[in-house]
């Protein structure tokens, strides 16, 4: 199961999340916030959206409390990706506060605009921010 896209936007925040048939199973949409990584690619926006096809699962476990499966909940606490796995095929988003289990068959990014972005260009995006990152910090230590 793809999950690369997952760790590209690390530090990224779910902001919507909408199904497109209106259940799971289904196609999703996850709106992820990622204003740093969005200054590096041809938007205006602050944020992506990430399209997931046949989606069967998608869960939030926090570390304190009971297991959300509720969307719009999900989407209102604001989980912040920190980083993905595969594990026992599903994808297992470690977020601040807890972790996301997702299950899907494929998965997509586009900017609102609606142009897609393939994972080299987001990749590409993201390793530009960091070298940009790295030579302002040594910069700002003299």
């Amino acid at each position: 199961m793809e999950y690369a896209i997952w760790n590209t936007l690390h530090d990224g925040s779910i902001e919507s999340i909408e199904s497109i048939d209106g259940v799971i199973p289904g196609d999703m949409h996850v709106r992820v916030r990622i204003a740093y990584l969005c200054e590096q690619l041809p938007t205006a926006a602050d944020h992506v959206v990430v399209h997931l096809r046949g989606c069967r699962q998608f869960e939030y476990r926090p570390f304190e409390g009971p297991a959300v499966a509720d969307l719009s909940d999900i989407a209102d606490a604001h989980v912040e990706v920190l980083s993905a796995e595969e594990v026992d095929g599903t994808v297992s988003i470690a977020c601040v506060g807890g972790c996301l289990q997702l299950a899907y068959d494929r998965v997509g990014l586009s900017l609102p605009e609606g142009r897609t972005i393939s994972q080299t260009e987001l990749e590409a995006a993201a390793d530009r921010y960091w070298t940009e990152w790295e030579v302002n910090a040594k910069r700002a230590r003299g």
